[in-house]
């Protein structure tokens, strides 16, 4: 069955409440916690950016790197689809 398509006016509705209820929320926590959850934020955002950084500087490139091996290994699983089995594809299968 196709995915299907999201309505952009549902896509619109469900991030701004999303956006909303997380404001409150920090909202909450900052009055609650006398200003520490913004430290806490600050921190999250760090790590945010630093994960972000990693992906950029290396997994998008090994990404780039493996995209052949992963374009034999979907070659490989088609005409099994095809046939009504598929591979065994468990990692002591690859060895």
């Amino acid at each position: 069955m196709p995915p299907q398509r999201s309505n952009p006016r549902e896509l619109f509705l469900s991030a701004t409440l999303s956006l909303l209820l997380g404001g409150v929320i920090v909202g909450f926590l900052v009055v609650i916690c006398g200003g520490f959850a913004v430290y806490f934020l600050i921190v999250l955002l760090g790590l945010f950016g630093v994960g972000l950084l990693h992906y950029v500087l290396w997994g998008h490139a090994f990404s780039a790197e493996v995209a052949g091996e992963r374009e034999e290994e979907d070659s490989a699983d088609r005409p099994a689809e095809a046939n009504g089995t598929l591979r065994d594809n468990s990692p002591s299968s690859r060895f």
